[in-house]
């Protein structure tokens, strides 16, 4: 069986591609992701003078739309960059972990925007404000495990790369 991956993108001449108003911000190695209230999530690559991309003229550090990332049906609440195990290769892989207010949790790579992970959780009692990632031994086993906080009485505890609730 062969895949095809295609970009879809979607240009025009402002810094922000949607009409839609910027709930959630995470700059990561090479860029910056924007989570919106329409639940998309734009990733742009940063481009500092000097690069062999950047345009000669320019002093300063340019933005430029790099993909659009469409999984979250309601706004994003929180975007954290993380380097994470990679369930399909040996090591660790950069990527952005999202989380909306309806609870849907995400794992995206930052280097190309596909979804790595996914799942609807429904973080009752809480609006998310703070996702972070852990490497730790449980049950004699190495994993991450992702950390998901916010405003109320509960924190969430879910084990990578299944997303699976463990606490």
């Amino acid at each position: 069986m062969s895949s095809l991956a295609v970009k879809l993108v979607a240009w025009n001449a402002t810094a922000n591609p949607t009409r839609s108003a910027v709930t959630a911000v995470s700059a990561y190695r090479d860029g910056v992701a924007c989570g919106h209230a329409d639940g998309t999530i734009w990733l742009y690559d940063l481009e500092l003078a000097g690069d062999k991309h950047a345009d000669p003229q320019a002093s300063d550090p340019s933005l430029y739309p790099k993909c659009m990332l469409s999984a979250h049906q309601s706004p994003v609440a929180v975007i954290k960059a993380s380097e994470i195990s990679a369930p399909s290769a040996e090591g660790r892989e950069a990527t952005l972990i999202s989380v909306s207010e309806d609870g849907d949790v995400v794992v995206w790579s930052s280097a190309d925007g596909r979804c790595i992970s996914r799942v609807r959780t429904r973080l009752a009692g809480i609006r998310p404000t703070s996702v972070c990632v852990q490497a730790v031994d449980y049950q004699s086993a190495a994993e991450d495990l992702v950390f998901v906080a916010g405003e109320g009485p509960a924190a969430y505890v879910l084990s990578y790369p299944s997303l699976e609730l463990v606490y």
